[in-house]
């Protein structure tokens, strides 16, 4: 409220939103009649994509990329489309119908 325009989180926040992209955990889960192979976290995914719609400042995304993890995400008919990225952890990411187009990835795993 403080900053509306700006859309800066203050550095608590940011530090509780890093604690819970590492909190939680890939897992495996049942999926039909069987335990899927690969581990992922769809509540991540989930925390991914309620950043992004929070159209924050740049700068406050890349401090929270640059701690959280995102790896082991699960990713679903969304758009990524223009999303401020870099630095992101994406690695082993499950991503399924994604647009990322004009997404900024850089130095992104």
């Amino acid at each position: 409220k403080q900053n509306p325009v700006k859309r800066q989180l203050s550095p608590q926040l940011i530090g509780r939103i890093v604690a819970l992209s590492k909190a939680l955990q890939p897992y495996r889960f049942l999926e039909g009649d069987s335990i899927t192979a690969r581990m992922s976290s769809p509540e991540r995914g989930q925390l991914l994509l309620s950043l992004v719609a929070s159209k924050l400042h740049p700068d406050t995304y890349e401090k929270i990329f640059l701690l959280a993890d995102f790896s082991y995400s699960t990713l679903e008919k969304v758009s990524l489309d223009g999303a401020f990225l870099r630095n992101i952890n994406l690695s082993y990411v499950q991503f399924s119908y994604v647009s990322l187009s004009g997404a900024d990835l850089t130095n992104a795993n």
